[in-house]
């Protein structure tokens, strides 16, 4: 059945409806839906500059969100300075995003989301303040799970009409302020989310920043080169996570016991990096026939 049809015939009239609730409902009702009333929540609101339109902003992209995943999940906050652990099953939002554009914030919860619904399992940490410190850097989970939670919250912006200029500035501010030494940086996020939101509306929105080596390098050969060792970068790093990660203690014990664990994760490196490869020879053509005389 096509994903397509099944969103708009049968998820979107919920989301619908969802939406209508956040508009009719009094607050004290809104608030219940996602019990924004528990004590973590109303030591947030007070810190807002208008903390009624942070709520409303918050129930409808959750509310979206649900009708785009058909899954109703409990929302986390995370301020700078939490210290408390990962609820499981619920999605953290970094609570500086509430005052941040509407696509900083839908990308921001939308991530989390796609982790939850995908069944992401972190890596293991050995206290929570290294956890937070991961999650903050976009580290939380295995580059093969980070890519394919990028992509959700990508295809979600695209679907529901978000302009993406204003995450790509925040992003690529921080691509600027610190990349090096990262596997993955906030600039080929960036070049993931564009090419994610132009598998679905088939228009490649312009990114301001991108994989450092194909922006450095000039000739049309120079650049495909430099995205294939990326892309070989890419992949490697996310098999090495792979095995680093919560198969860690498997594939420490015998070489059975690790390939039957990081087998569904090191297939995701190899999907993401095939796709990634087609794109790099796709870029190049488009390269080519734009320097054609």
């Amino acid at each position: 059945m096509n994903s397509r049809w099944l969103w708009r015939t049968l998820l979107m009239p919920g989301a619908i409806l969802l939406w209508a609730l956040t508009v009719t409902l009094p607050s004290t009702a809104q608030e219940s839906i996602w019990n924004l009333r528990t004590p973590e929540w109303e030591a947030v609101w007070p810190t807002m500059a208008d903390a009624d339109e942070s709520r409303q902003r918050l129930i409808r992209i959750a509310s979206e969100l649900i009708g785009y995943s058909g899954k109703l999940l409990p929302v986390q906050p995370v301020s700078p300075v939490s210290q408390e652990p990962f609820r499981s099953g619920h999605v953290p939002i970094d609570t500086t995003l509430l005052e941040a554009s509407d696509a900083e914030l839908a990308y921001g919860l939308a991530r989390g989301w796609g982790h939850v619904v995908q069944e992401h399992q972190p890596v293991v940490f050995t206290n929570t303040e290294a956890e937070l410190a991961a999650w903050r850097d976009g580290s939380r989970f295995n580059l093969a799970d980070e890519v394919e939670a990028d992509i959700f919250a990508a295809r979600f912006l695209a679907d529901f009409g978000y302009d993406p200029q204003p995450l790509f500035a925040a992003l690529c501010l921080r691509h600027e302020e610190g990349s090096e030494g990262k596997v993955w940086t906030e600039g080929q996020r960036v070049d993931l989310i564009a090419d994610s939101m132009e598998d679905v509306l088939g228009l490649r929105p312009e990114t301001p920043c991108g994989p450092d080596a194909v922006v450095i390098l000039g000739s049309c050969l120079e650049q495909y080169d430099a995205c294939l060792l990326t892309v070989e970068d890419g992949v490697n790093a996310c098999h090495q996570a792979c095995y680093s990660g919560e198969c860690s203690s498997a594939c420490s014990a015998s070489s059975d016991q690790c390939n039957a664990c990081t087998t569904s994760c090191t297939r995701r490196c190899n999907r993401s990096a095939a796709q990634n490869f087609d794109q790099c020879g796709t870029d190049q053509d488009i390269c080519e026939e734009d320097e054609a005389p």
